[in-house]
């Protein structure tokens, strides 16, 4: 799950070995953006439930990783968080909540 646009997070994910990949989408018409969706905060993680329930996965053992403040509903819906070199916004949430950081 990331931020990144489809086309760089499908690479990386490809590259890694990961089955699935859920990232921002950018449609194409006559080689310009033409419609663009960004999955960051709320939406990143209802991505991350929809894909949870369509797939009848256990929400049980959830891990997130994640470095800006956009990422903190995932953060809170997962049960085993790192955060890694997180901006000064998520950073004063992993240290109030005693959070992993690397």
């Amino acid at each position: 799950m990331s931020t990144a646009i489809d086309i760089i997070a499908e690479k990386v994910a490809r590259n890694l070995e990961i089955n699935h990949c859920i990232s921002s989408k950018i449609e194409l018409a006559d080689n310009f953006p033409s419609n663009i969706k960004i999955v960051n905060g709320q939406s990143k993680l209802k991505e991350l439930k929809d894909f949870l329930n369509k797939n009848n996965l256990p929400t049980d053992n959830i891990y997130a990783y994640g470095d800006d403040i956009s990422d903190l509903p995932v953060f809170m819906y997962a049960k085993y968080k790192i955060a890694v070199n997180p901006g000064r916004k998520l950073k004063k949430h992993t240290k109030n909540r005693n959070w992993n950081i690397v």
